[in-house]
């Protein structure tokens, strides 16, 4: 299976590898700390795993959304669900002040500190000001949000004027079941697809890209969403 490690070694951005080669050094330290069991909500299973098209489709998705953000710059950027960190080190090159938010916060403090990202702020809740940030990522975060409308309203609230957000998830189809005993991972705790949340998406949110992966594939596994706010 190295194909799929030379593919994703060959399209990830700079960041994606770092972010990778932070969680092989902390991974140990990471299971130790915190147990395998809590690492599971953090797609802990996916990222440290080792079988190639695994490994690939979990990082894909990262590589996905820092390309489709590449050419944003700004102040503000928000990680919804931003579990073991593989958005932060872009986050952090491409915006002044970037939070960090999960419900569990310790394991992305722990790699925010091996990553050594001084302008990332983490925490257990959402921030409340007003259209103060610029982008906001949510990946394979969204499908276990019971409150989904209550969670884009106050997307909606602090998504500054033309603001960005990029949205990923499983579409739960067969394929996508099948493939779930190869990534080591349950899908428990999933409430929707991510159909689901690209149609729950408020109107005032314009979709401008959608990536179906692995490899637009015609039944895909994942899609990630690009999405700008209007006016």
């Amino acid at each position: 299976m190295a194909i799929f490690d030379r593919v994703l070694q060959q399209s990830a951005p700079s960041y994606v590898r770092y972010a990778q080669e932070t969680l092989r050094t902390a991974q140990g330290d990471l299971a130790l700390q915190f147990g395998e069991a809590r690492l599971e909500e953090t797609a802990y299973p996916v990222y440290t795993n080792t079988f190639g098209p695994a490994s690939y489709l979990g990082w894909s998705r990262i590589s996905h959304a820092q390309r489709m953000l590449a050419g944003q710059r700004g102040e503000r950027a928000l990680d919804f669900g931003a579990g073991l960190g593989t958005m932060l080190p872009f986050l952090s090159q491409h915006y002044r002040l970037v939070d960090a938010v999960d419900l569990d916060p310790e394991p992305t403090k722990v790699m925010v500190e091996r990553m050594n990202l001084a302008n990332v702020a983490v925490r257990s809740d959402l921030p409340t000001q007003p259209e103060s940030f610029e982008v906001i990522t949510a990946l394979d975060v969204l499908e276990h949000v019971d409150d989904l409308a209550g969670i884009y309203e106050r997307f909606v609230e602090v998504t500054a004027r033309n603001g960005i957000w990029v949205l990923s998830g499983p579409t739960e189809n067969w394929l996508y079941k099948l493939s779930r005993k190869v990534a080591r991972t349950t899908g428990e705790g999933h409430v929707r697809t991510i159909y689901d949340v690209f149609d729950a998406v408020p109107a005032t949110m314009r979709q401008l890209q959608t990536v179906r992966l692995p490899f637009g594939c015609p039944v895909p596994l994942f899609l990630v969403g690009l999405f700008q706010r209007q006016g």
